[in-house]
Order: C-alpha cells, then sequence, then structure tokens
C-alpha cells in the first residue's frame, strides 16, 4: 500500500499523508491495551481501520487472495487483543464480533476452517506431493499441450498459496504456469521430464550467447 502511494502519488502528496495516517494509527492500536477506555475505544475504532486498510489495498494490483489474507488477519488480530485483554468483559462483545472470533485458530468458537484456509491447506499438499527434483532453478522439458512442440524451461517459482509452479526461459522470461498436481502427473506419465543434462544445457547456451555477442 505505501509502496503504491508512494509511486504513483510522492511523499507530497494527499495520498501519501492518508496512507502513513493510516500505517500511524495501526502502530497504536496493535499495541498491548492498557485501560479499560483503551478497550473501548479500539473496540470502537478497529473495523474502521480494517475497512480503510481494504479500499487502500483494493487500489493495488496485488493478488486479490493476498489482500484477502492481509485484511482477515489484521481484523483477527485486532480481535483477538481484544478477546484476550483483562478488560475483556462478555457483554462488552458485540454479536458480529463473537462470529468472526470462530476464525481464530485455537479460539473455543472454532468449529470448522475457511474457505481460504481449505484452500492453502490443499496447496501445501500439492506442493508436498511433488518429485524431491522438482524445485527452483531446475531445467525441464515442458508438456505444452498435443499438436505443441515441447518447451526447455527452468523451474523459476512454486507460488506456495496456490500451488502453482512459473517456468521462464534462458533470459528469464517467464513463459508458463502450470499446477502442482498436473505436472507432477505429466512427469509421472513422462509428458514432461527432467533435464538430467539441466549443467551441460545451462553452458551450451551461455557459449551461444556468448558467441553471439562477440559476433557483433
Amino acid at each position: 500500500m505505501m509502496f503504491h502511494r508512494y509511486i504513483n502519488y510522492g511523499k507530497n502528496s494527499e495520498q501519501w499523508n492518508e496512507a502513513t495516517d493510516l500505517l500511524n494509527l495501526m502502530i497504536q492500536t496493535l499495541r498491548p491495551l492498557s485501560s479499560k477506555e483503551e478497550w473501548i475505544s479500539l473496540q470502537n475504532l478497529y473495523m474502521g481501520i480494517v475497512n480503510t486498510a481494504k479500499e487502500l489495498l483494493g487500489e493495488t494490483k496485488q493478488n486479490k487472495e493476498k489482500v484477502y489474507m492481509a485484511i482477515n488477519n489484521l481484523k483477527n488480530t485486532y480481535i483477538k487483543i481484544l478477546a484476550d485483554s483483562e478488560y475483556y468483559e462478555e457483554t462488552d462483545i458485540p454479536e458480529n464480533v463473537h462470529d468472526t472470533l470462530d476464525s481464530i485458530p485455537g479460539s473455543d468458537t472454532d468449529k470448522a476452517p475457511s474457505p481460504m484456509d481449505v484452500k492453502i491447506e490443499s496447496a501445501r499438499k500439492k506442493i508436498e506431493n511433488l518429485p524431491e527434483h522438482v524445485k527452483p532453478g531446475t531445467w525441464f522439458e515442458i508438456y505444452t499441450g498435443d499438436n505443441h512442440p515441447i518447451r526447455r524451461l527452468k523451474l523459476s517459482v512454486i507460488i506456495q498459496e496456490d500451488a502453482r509452479l512459473v517456468f521462464v526461459d534462458r533470459l528469464g522470461i517467464k513463459v508458463l504456469e502450470k499446477d502442482a498436481d498436473e505436472f507432477s502427473h505429466e512427469l509421472a506419465t513422462d509428458k514432461s521430464r527432467l533435464l538430467d543434462d539441466h549443467s551441460v544445457f545451462d553452458h551450451a547456451l551461455s557459449q551461444v550467447i556468448n558467441s553471439i555477442s562477440a559476433s557483433k
């Protein structure tokens, strides 16, 4: 959020001041509570902070699921501060806050994981099921579909949140993404293959690039 405001509006803008004010307010309100008055103030204030942060993050080009997780974590952090405080009293918490407490891991009202938690757990299992040699920096012959040529690409990154693998060419340019389960199946059926001689392949590419540079 801060980066987005700085790049688009600069530090002398009203938009930057709005973002810094919000950040300062978060820093102040995420500290331990020291009085009943602070508890009441936070109870009345925290959803305004959460909604403002959601609105400002919505203006950025961040992954929507990451924004959702960040906002949900912020909201649950505030709720946990209120619920764990020595100034907490059962009658102080509105009904809608009790509902939100369901999403706090380990709370007495925790009944079922949220859809986002289920998705993250599914992604984690997919990544765990990948063969050991599937790791960033490794070269593969990648299946790109029937009637399409095999591509020699390097695994650049594994996106943990949704178990997607990003493959790049020799220049580091993204070529395609694959679901972890899909890629595991391709390896098992020999549609996609590990390049055992990837170090030789890298060396050959380097030689070609050097040769082209020298000729220019």
